[in-house]
């Protein structure tokens, strides 16, 4: 073997070992942007969280918290401390349930962990896929990022996760008012975490490790709304929903909202239906019910309220390169 034959072979096999880390036993190829960036392990998942009332929980108001209500118990996580473990097994009412914090893709989810009769335990796998993160299941070691929901390497492949609705991050002292009688997460006996380690990245227009949107409808770092409906992947600028904006997808409507002046962690809520939306004012109204939006609850009320549906805050650069044959609500 020639030096150029056995310099492009180095080459090759390097290429190959860095994919072997990040593939599991059984897998031929990984898709675009899936690559290990950590060992596993570097970031520690907790399988025992522990949790103090409201009143004990020593949170400034104006700290963001991630909140879930699992089997009609609340929970509050702050944000800052989240990047700590960024994955959190826990059991509550009986229900195995997996909090879920990606700082890199700034999105959320909480899972069931029951998969085929099976409670799983999941942790940080390492990898990345487009900036956000992977969980891995110790019990089969598949492969889970998070923007699917569902394995996409390993023993469960095509298996999917049922995600626990309205998971949200709130200021707390908005979460706390709805929620009086929420627990919170304590850490070694703190609850919150001062300064935010992803300030910078957040703050920066460049992805994670100068990663770039391939597509140029916006920008890389511009925050976007993105969500399956219809048979296809539909994305949204943050920008566009503030008091929201209603769009056709197929025989369905959809209206995205975000509240005026929006924050890079206010969420997105989304709600379908088949006779769409009218603005009232500052408010919504949905045509088929008479349904009113009430805005300090972000939610419809009313007989045959529409359905919130579930979706991903996160930047362009994630979403598209996740998901490259999104469409772009909105222009």
């Amino acid at each position: 073997m020639g030096a150029t034959r056995r310099a492009r072979f180095r080459a090759a096999v390097g290429v190959l070992s860095l994919v072997a880390l990040a593939l599991p036993a059984g897998a031929q190829e990984a898709p675009a942007g899936f690559q290990r960036y950590f060992p596993r392990g570097h970031i520690p998942t907790l399988d025992a969280p522990q949790y103090v009332p409201a009143k004990k929980a020593h949170v400034p108001n104006d700290a963001w918290v991630l909140g879930v209500v699992v089997e009609g118990q609340a929970l509050a996580y702050e944000l800052n401390l989240l990047t700590r473990n960024e994955v959190i097994n826990d059991r509550v009412g009986g229900r195995p349930v997996a909090v879920v914090y990606c700082p890199l893709a700034n999105s959320v989810a909480v899972y069931d962990r029951r998969v085929g009769g099976r409670e799983l335990h999941f942790e940080p796998s390492g990898v990345l896929m487009n900036g956000a993160i992977v969980i891995q299941d110790r019990e089969t070691e598949s492969y889970w990022p998070l923007l699917h929901g569902r394995a996409l390497f390993g023993p469960l492949l095509g298996a999917g996760l049922q995600t626990i609705p309205g998971a949200t991050k709130s200021r707390w002292e908005d979460w706390v008012r709805e929620h009086p009688d929420t627990l919170v997460w304590s850490l070694f006996g703190q609850q919150r975490l001062d300064a935010n380690p992803m300030a910078r990245y957040l703050a920066s227009s460049t992805g994670f490790r100068g990663m770039a949107a391939t597509d140029e409808r916006l920008p890389t770092k511009e925050p976007v709304f993105g969500f399956e409906r219809a048979g296809r992947r539909w994305a949204a600028a943050a920008s566009l929903l503030e008091r929201g904006r209603a769009f056709a997808i197929g025989e369905e409507w959809v209206l995205l909202l975000r509240p005026a002046k929006a924050a890079l962690n206010d969420v997105t809520r989304a709600f379908v239906s088949r006779a769409g939306f009218v603005r009232d004012g500052e408010s919504w109204i949905e045509k088929g019910s008479g349904a009113r939006l009430d805005a300090a609850r972000t939610t419809f009320v009313g007989p045959g309220a529409p359905e919130p549906i579930e979706g991903f805050d996160t930047f362009w650069y994630v979403w598209s390169l996740t998901f490259p044959d999104t469409a772009l609500l909105g222009g």
